[in-house]
């Protein structure tokens, strides 16, 4: 999707916020807003890339060709030699290695989210949307709080792991590695 911050009935920041609650769907803002501050609350918000105008048109198609190579390359479907490390199950929760994790509603949420969308970073936003919890002032770092304790529980059952992991200045993704 292409879309512009100026737009008639809706702003195209929230527009944005507003498709990341259900698809990943690539997003590139591609607008008259150059400053530095409406480009990184573009990429904060989600978007997979921000083109100010005047613009080349090869770039741009060049931009929307790697964002769809990404978004639509094939699943392998190929059995996975990597051990499965966490896994979820039908009662809410998360295991590690076959261990229930024990986790409140909320964390079960945000690792909910971070596992079914692997390497999907997710602002705290985002997160905190999933969970239906109001991102008003002062909550947004709340999530923090929410993730250090999913790591504290996942490494009490393996200390090396480390699944969810920082993408520093846009927010947490999830990676089933071992450390």
């Amino acid at each position: 999707m292409i879309l512009d911050v100026g737009l008639p009935d809706i702003n195209g920041f929230e527009l944005c916020k507003q498709i990341r609650l259900f698809s990943d769907l690539p997003i590139i803002f591609l607008t008259a807003r150059s400053d530095e501050i409406d480009r990184v609350v573009g990429l904060e918000i989600g978007a997979d890339d921000y083109v100010t105008k005047p613009f080349s048109p090869r770039e741009m198609l060049a931009r929307v060709k790697i964002r769809l190579k990404r978004h639509l390359q094939p699943v392998n479907i190929e059995p996975q030699v990597q051990q499965v490390l966490i896994e979820s199950t039908a009662d809410f929760d998360f295991k590690c290695h076959g261990h229930s994790l024990g986790l409140t509603a909320i964390e079960y949420k945000v690792l909910a989210k971070l596992f079914n969308q692997p390497k999907q970073v997710f602002s705290r936003e985002q997160l905190l949307n999933t969970c239906g919890v109001a991102n008003d002032v002062g909550y947004e770092r709340n999530i923090d709080s929410h993730i250090k304790t999913l790591r504290q529980k996942i490494k009490r059952k393996d200390h090396s792991l480390d699944v969810i992991k920082t993408k520093r200045g846009f927010g947490y993704f999830y990676e089933q590695t071992p450390s």
